[in-house]
């Protein structure tokens, strides 16, 4: 854990370990001693209980006062662990602790951000506390996945990894190897490998499908000496850009570049300005040579298309309004449905993944509806992807002559 930060997040695969991380570290931060306070939160009564069980067995031998009925722990040492459920009232109301871990963060469900933000962040304030939140995949949990891209760069007091299930040594090879062959791609992915994958409803439903549960092929990785070959794939590239500057030091830019026939090659996702998003762009290009690079054209978009063709860099612009995004969007739901896309195992998959989960359709007073990610998320993966796919499906469905939606 030498990479921890104050606040860090955790998404395994099953078996993974995480509730041993846990409970290694809630015992390390009681056997500290007083003022140490630490907190152990599960989504439900029953999960808490198996994990009191455990803690208050390790720990018998240094325990000064046990309460069965509050779940509570000090030992002879003046350190203590309380043990709250996550359906039972609110958490750590009156308390101070050094340390909160979350089991199962994601399966608390709608109530995470309330218990967070109304009830337990508070309680880290006098000791300036630190929290894990460890969980297998539900990414039905939107907020569990803003967390989880907090730790991605977002915000530099928050740490997130994801981890599979064989990176746990004490589970063999050839039992993943079976789990692989038994389930199909996408429950493999979010049960063994943590990935973010939605079964149902969201807007981009289908996502299991485009889930290609290997490392991307050789034949994609564009050579300028393979590039007169025949059957050499056909690429083009989505560009979202970010703002630049300490307004949008949250932001991030994104790159996708997209085989013709559907594959996602590259999601170069990262935070830079405006010349560096331009220069990294231009690589790409030289190193795909896309058919056509599709980029947002609004705002600070017609900047860095002006900037992109000083620097030789051929683009085309999109405006994106609230109709043209929709458009987008539904040929980006028609193409996962049909089964299309296809998302190998490639850098910055899961950011993508848990943001097309999130991604939400809200009602407008108007009868419209808007299309975007939820408060606090992200969607510039999404947002790089659905204008790669856009691209690539020219003179195909929706497409009208002369233009690119």
């Amino acid at each position: 854990m030498n990479e921890a930060r104050r606040f860090n997040c955790l998404r395994a695969g099953r078996r993974f370990g995480k509730s041993t991380l846990g409970r290694h570290l809630l015992i390390h931060e009681a056997l500290k001693g007083a003022p140490a306070s630490a907190a152990w939160i599960a989504p439900r009564y029953k999960t808490l209980a198996n994990q009191w069980r455990e803690i208050t067995d390790i720990l018998r031998p240094v325990t000064a006062f046990k309460s069965e009925e509050e779940k509570h722990i000090r030992l002879v040492n003046g350190g203590e662990i309380d043990f709250w459920s996550a359906d039972a009232g609110i958490p750590g109301e009156g308390r101070r602790y050094s340390l909160i871990v979350f089991d199962e963060a994601a399966a608390i469900g709608t109530d995470l951000e309330r218990l967070w933000t109304r009830s337990l962040r508070p309680t880290l304030s006098d000791m300036r506390g630190r929290a894990f939140f460890l969980s297998t995949s539900k990414a039905a949990n939107a907020y569990f996945n803003v967390l989880f891209q907090y730790g991605q760069g977002e915000r530099e007091d928050w740490m997130s990894w994801q981890c599979g299930t064989a990176q746990n040594p004490f589970i063999k090879p050839e039992e993943i190897a079976a789990a692989r062959r038994d389930l199909p791609l996408a429950a493999f992915a979010s049960e063994y490998m943590g990935d973010a994958v939605a079964f149902s409803g969201t807007v981009f439903a289908n996502l299991e499908r485009a889930i290609i549960d290997r490392p991307l092929s050789s034949i994609y990785e564009r050579a300028p000496v393979e590039a007169w070959r025949m059957d050499a794939p056909q690429f083009v590239i989505g560009v979202d850009w970010a703002g630049a500057g300490r307004k949008a030091s949250g932001d991030f830019t994104c790159f996708v570049v997209l085989a013709t026939d559907g594959t996602i090659c590259v999601i170069d996702r990262f935070k830079a300005d405006f010349s560096m998003q331009v220069t990294r762009l231009k690589a790409l290009c030289m190193r795909y040579k896309p058919a056509v690079t599709l980029v947002e054209q609004n705002s600070i978009g017609a900047n860095q298309m002006a900037l992109c063709r000083s620097r030789g860099v051929s683009v085309q612009g999109f405006t994106m309004t609230n109709a043209t995004k929709a458009a987008l969007v539904e040929l980006m739901a028609l193409k996962l449905e049909e089964g299309w896309i296809k998302i190998p195992d490639i850098e910055n998959r899961a950011a993508l993944l848990s943001e097309l989960q999130a991604f939400e359709a809200v009602p407008l007073q108007n009868g419209l509806t808007r299309y975007s990610a939820p408060p606090g998320s992200h969607d510039d993966a999404t947002i790089a992807t659905m204008l790669a796919v856009r691209a690539a499906n020219r003179g195909r469905v929706g497409y009208q002559p002369g233009r690119l939606i």
